[in-house]
């Protein structure tokens, strides 16, 4: 029990830490950009609600600084699905899945003795 509860724990900090990765790289390529892409990013939508099919759950949402890019944490129960970041543009009133960031926590070996 304890051990799963730090596995669990050791993963979403891991989590944490690569959208915050995440979040300064997509900052910073989006101030290089300029102010073009920015007003295209905040089109309003085509639909008041956006639907995007991602292979997983998501549970975290954390948009870049100008909103152009949006960064989901996702879990999954299956293990063929990878648990990691899915990277989502806005663009144009519509949000599209660009890539998938996986993440597998590292099995380490606990000594019960």
């Amino acid at each position: 029990m304890k051990n799963s509860v730090e596995t669990r724990w050791l993963a979403k900090q891991t989590i944490g830490a690569a959208l915050f990765v995440l979040l300064l790289c997509s900052s910073a390529s989006a101030q290089a950009s300029g102010a073009k892409s920015t007003s295209r990013c905040n089109a309003a939508a085509v639909e008041p609600v956006s639907y995007v099919s991602l292979p997983g759950h998501p549970f975290s949402t954390i948009a870049s600084h100008d909103g152009c890019w949006l960064f989901v944490s996702l879990t999954s129960s299956n293990p063929k699905s990878a648990n990691g970041v899915a990277m989502l543009s806005r663009a144009e009133g519509r949000i599209t899945l660009k890539k998938v960031y996986g993440y597998e926590p590292r099995r380490q070996a606990v000594n019960c003795g």
